[in-house]
């Protein structure tokens, strides 16, 4: 049986997502969550006239409800605490004590950092999950440069180092400039689940999300490949009042989806309509959690 090409391949996952939005709708539909998100932001009368809309008095109760139970879900920064497994402290030889206070500190000092911005991402996930359900994407991002002493030596007290075949260990091509960690909300409308899956992320075929990413950014990215034609796919609306989805106000920019496939193990990165991944990875961990206060 031949293997299948690119664009099948891609094409599958179209019909996977195009599924996966359906049942989606269909859920949403189901529970009014846009009708639920709506009242929240004060938009009880939402396709009336601005003449009608004007003559009515309304208190908003929905807001000052969900944000009265807000602080007690997130009121600040969490502190962590890294206990090991009792198995690993009963051994003698055990390190594990000195490890586990090793990551809590690491964790407490990733989590405090302005940067990562985690009560704001954190409590974005909070927020959607009380018309749908959160989800929180934790990461590595590291960049890399030229190394302009590539090729030579590394040195060591002053002499070459050497490897096991006793040859001298050179510098690499590129270096690490710089890497960390982020922390990002992904919202419930873009997230989507195989069809059928189960209640757990875990249990699940596969998950992902779209995001809309500017061009020369998916360009200008090296893990990138089949990026050289690539134009920005949505359009901008000519007047305010001219009818647009959200896909249309999203100048210059393009669909991207970020799957993974939990059967395959495999994560995949490719435009929406276009015939060939961006990227295909193998992974070892799910980079996910969500927030539900209902199964």
């Amino acid at each position: 049986m031949p293997k299948p090409t690119d664009k099948e391949r891609v094409g599958q996952w179209e019909k996977r997502l195009a599924a996966a939005t359906a049942e989606t709708q269909d859920w949403e539909n189901e529970f009014s969550c846009d009708m639920l998100e709506d009242f929240y932001y004060g938009r009880q009368h939402k396709g009336e006239d601005g003449e009608w809309d004007q003559r009515k008095y309304v208190i908003n109760l929905f807001y000052p409800s969900i944000n009265i139970s807000k602080p007690s879900m997130l009121f600040a920064l969490p502190k962590y605490k890294v206990s090991p497994r009792i198995t690993r402290i009963d051994d003698p030889m055990s390190d594990s004590e000195a490890r586990a206070k090793l990551q809590e500190e690491t964790l407490n000092t990733f989590v405090g950092a302005p940067q990562l911005g985690f009560d704001v991402e954190a409590g974005l996930a909070i927020l959607d999950a009380q018309f749908r359900f959160g989800v929180v994407q934790v990461g590595y991002t590291a960049d890399y440069g030229d190394n302009p002493n590539a090729g030579r030596p590394i040195l060591k007290d002053g002499e070459a180092m050497m490897d096991g075949d006793n040859e001298p260990v050179v510098e690499p091509k590129i270096n690490l400039t710089n890497e960390g960690l982020f922390y990002k909300w992904i919202s419930a409308k873009n997230w989507r689940v195989g069809v059928g899956s189960g209640n757990r992320t875990s249990t699940i075929d596969w998950c992902g999300y779209y995001d809309y990413l500017h061009v020369e950014d998916i360009q200008r990215n090296p893990r990138y490949k089949n990026t050289s034609n690539l134009k920005g796919s949505a359009k901008l609306r000519a007047h305010k009042d001219e009818a647009a989805d959200g896909d249309e106000r999203k100048a210059g920019l393009m669909k991207v989806w970020f799957i993974w496939d939990m059967r395959a193990r495999k994560r995949y990165v490719f435009g929406a309509g276009l015939e060939k991944f961006f990227l295909e990875e193998s992974f070892s961990f799910l980079p996910f959690a969500a927030l539900k206060f209902d199964e």
